[in-house]
């Protein structure tokens, strides 16, 4: 099996590479990325260090090629697999505790990509990134603004609990990130419940919304106006 994961492996680094790589690499020209899978491939930030790049081109040629997903070894001997690819979008279980998701968004003139990294550790807690088709990561000050607190409460007016009472209670701040496979918003959610005084969470949770949701404008994420 390992023998043959070594054969496959060759071949799909061969296939990407001649995806990718043309005469405008030999010139020295930054080669672009405009798929979701090569995208994936040529991801090299520390979200996704575990796996290197001849194991992500394995899982893309198995999703790809033999509709299969498979559980491939990790650099530190566990496992990961893509959990859902599309043209558009991409999920992978890199570890028991954290998932990677990558999503093609639109603008006017190129395509870019947005990444979300969760870890599930007492609590979920996400990062969010942008990089353009040469997989440069991007300035997200322009892009996207991560929500206020106060984001995700309904408090009616005239309620006996004040918005300044629940940061005092919340503290700190974890949020967990998600992408949708079949459209460009992105959702958030508040995950604080697990390191919160119980009390104080029962009270917080009464005005608590289950998620945000912001919309991609072809320029940024907007945080979606409740009705």
């Amino acid at each position: 099996m390992r023998k043959l994961l070594l054969i496959v492996a060759t071949f799909a680094m061969l296939c990407f590479r001649s995806g990718v790589a043309d005469d405008n690499t030999a010139r020295g020209i930054v080669p672009s990325y405009p798929t979701i899978d090569k995208a994936f491939i040529a991801f090299h930030d520390k979200q996704l260090q575990l796996l290197d790049v001849d194991t992500k081109a394995v899982m893309v040629y198995f999703a790809t090629e033999m509709d299969s997903l498979i559980d491939v070894p990790t650099q530190l001997g566990g496992m990961a697999r893509i959990e859902k690819l599309t043209p558009d979008y991409i999920k992978v279980g890199v570890t028991e505790v954290s998932t990677f998701e990558m999503r093609t968004l639109p603008t006017k003139k190129d395509s870019i990509f947005v990444a979300v990294h969760t870890v599930r550790g007492q609590a979920a807690d996400s990062r969010i990134d942008f990089y353009d088709k040469y997989m440069a990561k991007i300035d997200d000050k322009k892009l996207f603004a991560e929500p206020k607190l106060k984001d995700f409460f309904d408090i009616p007016r005239g309620s006996l609990t004040k918005m300044s009472e629940i940061e005092q209670m919340v503290g700190f701040t974890t949020i967990e990130y998600s992408l949708n496979d079949e459209d460009n918003t992105l959702r958030a959610r508040l995950t604080v419940d697990k390191h919160m005084n119980q009390d104080d969470y029962n009270i917080i949770r009464l005005f608590l919304r289950d998620s945000i949701v912001y919309d991609w404008d072809g320029k940024r994420y907007r945080l979606r106006k409740e009705k």
